[in-house]
């Protein structure tokens, strides 16, 4: 039998138009049969052939649409067997919601069904689109072509599905195929990808203009290459978390990165190029176990004077979801002598990873057992070139860090580590430079979180901050365990330096220090330690010979005596709780004694203190000073309160005493705004002290407590 119809146009919906229409089918036998129940096997064919002018409507419009389709099936009484459908479709100018075009589509396609219990199905495909384009409001993507390719076989009565082939390619940028077995419509599920090649400059020459916006000149190169083979169930709960679910897969994966480039990227006042970007990595995961390893290498231009050649490799394995393992964790900088490595293990992930526990810092502080180790090196001699760091700064020397970091779950936080320094010099843009810098700096650091135990410890005993250590300071460990030959800040050098540092039991202490500045010798200690209130500051020192002239702009005539002897202790209490809070004089306490001072540097320190000249003591004592020379001053400030005394000696009357200045409150001195604006750059301070002699943390509302 064979059919033939045309239409010339058609109407349907209001809104649909349909051109010239040209169908033609041929339907064939091979021979007759008695329609009786068991009439047997009638083989069949059907060839058909549609050509269509055109067709448009609201949201799809195409033209010269062609179809052509053999069919061929046996048919029997109670079934329909061995049906194959092959055939190809092809149509031009396609429009989809003025969105989605293309100049011409051309597929040819095969089914095979074996029977209509649907249990041996093949389909399979081969598409060309030729010249497709996207367009979404301001984004406009054009590629030359895009092939489809597929071929799978089906059971669609038990929703079983083997994808035996599926490959689709842009030509020049992107080629890629993936097998997949599904059962049970995916409720078991094997998967075999592969992109084999993806040309990042491709990628990045057809992204739309408006996204490649103020990187116009940014160029990109490299090829990336990845697989993915996956095997594994759906998980009864379909609200499990998908870390959990993807941990549960049997999964290997790989991505390899080869000759990447990046060129012309402007980020902020940089500009940065990046090129020889190689990438491996690997991922391996089953019911709970995983590994992800790889290496990386590369070279990058901008972010320092110099070029950086980059080398990190990695290593890090997970046990039933809950034990991870930092195998392998190393940054090296070629050519600078900078390396960067971690080690340790962390337990307790696996609340976490099945969703039981919120991934929230307090949670964090209160499930995991964490034991990790950092080595930092900084190694100058190992540097092919002297060219500047990360922001011109400049180094020189050894400089090797080593930290231990260990957490055990809601009980306590501990690190422990140093600074070991081998002729280390450092020179910043700021103009600060440190010159030859040896020895090591320990330091100790413990957070309590279970505030009951918090409550049973004791503050550490610090014997160094007792009058008795002075002889036993011989017996130190810390005894002179940093030495430097200078320090240069703001045109001012300090030379000699010797330091006793320690960080310990959540106090800093530098029991001793000592060195040379203008022209005379400094020597004292520095502690933070804790009370009551909140961490406190206490600075002691001894000066001789100090050179005030360098200082203060007074007279240089030779024969002024500018040297100044004494001593000096200082506490700064730093109030817990009130941050937000101006630095007051009434949290500071200073109490200087001169032992030796010239006429006019005592002259000039008491204009200082009063340059509107309306303090008669102070005004008594400069009068004085024209008869007399200063034997010694006592300074004390407490409680925002300013205590003065001085003594002169003469020739004729021996020692006495000048008036003295009591309790002037310093908020009513001319220099108070000076003074005031000074003492908040110990703001920064307070900030660093309450971390540093916090003994133990804990979360109150989502909030953060130091205690």
């Amino acid at each position: 039998m064979e059919f033939h119809t045309e239409l010339n146009s058609a109407e349907a919906l209001e809104n649909w138009e349909v051109g010239k229409i040209n169908i033609k089918t041929n339907l064939k036998t091979q021979g007759f049969h008695q329609l009786n129940p068991q009439f047997g096997t009638i083989p069949i064919k059907m060839d058909t052939r549609i050509e269509m002018a055109n067709l448009s409507g609201p949201i799809l419009s195409l033209a010269n649409l062609k179809t052509e389709t053999n069919l061929k099936a046996d048919v029997l009484s109670d079934d329909v067997r061995n049906t194959r459908i092959k055939g190809n479709l092809s149509f031009d100018h396609l429009l989809v919601k003025e969105m989605l075009k293309s100049n011409d589509v051309f597929s040819r396609f095969n089914l095979d069904v074996h029977d209509k219990s649907l249990t041996r199905v093949r389909l399979s495909q081969k598409t060309q689109i030729n010249k497709p384009s996207f367009h979404q409001n301001d984004m406009d993507v054009e590629l030359k072509s895009v092939s489809l390719e597929t071929s799978s076989r089906q059971n669609l009565k038990l929703g079983n599905v083997n994808l035996d082939n599926l490959s689709l390619k842009i030509p020049g940028m992107f080629n890629s195929r993936l097998k997949a077995t599904l059962k049970e419509w995916g409720k078991d599920f094997e998967i075999d990808g592969k992109i084999e090649s993806l040309k990042l400059d491709s990628v990045w020459n057809t992204l739309p203009e408006n996204l490649k916006s103020g990187h116009e000149n940014l160029q990109t190169g490299g090829t990336l290459v990845a697989n993915l083979q996956a095997k594994g169930s759906l998980p009864e709960n379909k609200e499990a978390p998908a870390l959990q679910t993807l941990t549960s897969l049997k999964t290997k994966a790989e991505v390899i990165l080869k000759n990447g480039l990046v060129e012309g990227l402007v980020l902020g006042d940089q500009k940065i190029s990046a090129g020889s970007l190689n990438l491996k990595t690997k991922l391996i995961s089953e019911n709970g176990n995983g590994e992800f390893s790889g290496k990386f290498s590369g070279r990058l231009e901008g972010l320092t004077g110099a070029p950086l050649k980059p080398e990190f490799g990695f290593n890090y394995a997970l046990t039933n979801m809950d034990h991870l393992k930092i195998k392998q964790h190393q940054l090296k900088l070629m050519g600078k002598g900078v390396e960067h490595s971690v080690e340790g293990h962390i337990d307790g992930l696996k609340s976490f990873i099945n969703g039981r526990n919120p991934v929230q810092p307090e949670e964090l502080l209160r499930k995991l057992d964490i034991k990790l180790g950092s080595t930092n090196i900084l190694n100058s001699t190992q540097a092919t070139t002297s060219t500047p760091l990360y922001g011109g700064t400049k180094v020189k020397g050894t400089l090797i860090s080593k930290t231990e970091f260990l957490q055990k779950a809601g009980k306590s936080l501990n690190l422990k580590g140093s600074m070991g320094f081998d002729n280390f010099s450092l020179h910043l843009p700021s103009g600060v430079v440190l010159k030859n810098l040896n020895g090591t700096f320990p330091y100790t650091k413990t957070m309590i979180l279970d505030m009951e135990q918090l409550k049973d410890k004791p503050v550490g005993f610090s014997p160094s901050q007792k009058k008795f250590f002075t002889p036993l300071r011989n017996f130190s460990r810390y005894k002179n365990i940093l030495r430097a030959d200078s320090l240069e800040v703001n045109g001012q050098s300090i030379n000699n330096i010797g330091l006793d540092v320690v960080f310990k039991d959540n106090q800093f202490m530098t029991e001793k220090f000592i060195f040379d500045v203008l022209g005379g010798t400094v020597g004292g200690n520095l502690f933070l330690v804790q009370n009551r209130q909140g961490p406190v500051i206490k600075f002691s020192t001894e000066f001789a010979g100090i050179d005030s002239s360098k200082l203060l702009p007074i007279s240089t005539e030779n024969d002024i005596d500018s040297k100044i002897d004494g001593n000096l202790q200082v506490e700064l209490k730093i109030q817990a709780g009130l941050e937000g809070q101006p630095v007051t004089l009434d949290q500071l306490s200073v109490s200087i004694a001169i032992t030796r001072i010239g006429a006019q540097t005592l002259d000039r320190l008491l204009l200082f203190l009063d340059p509107e000249e309306s303090k008669p003591a102070i005004m008594d004592t400069r009068a004085k000073l024209k008869l007399a020379t200063p034997h010694r001053v006592k300074i004390v400030l407490k409680n925002g309160n300013l205590n003065f005394e001085a003594w002169l000696k003469s020739d004729l009357l021996g020692i006495m005493k000048a008036p003295e200045l009591k309790r002037v409150p310093i908020a009513r001195l001319k220099r108070f705004n000076t003074i005031h604006k000074n003492l908040q750059s110990f703001k920064s301070l307070e900030k660093i002290s309450n971390y540093l002699s916090a003994r133990g943390l804990q979360f109150e509302e989502g909030k953060l407590t130091l205690h």
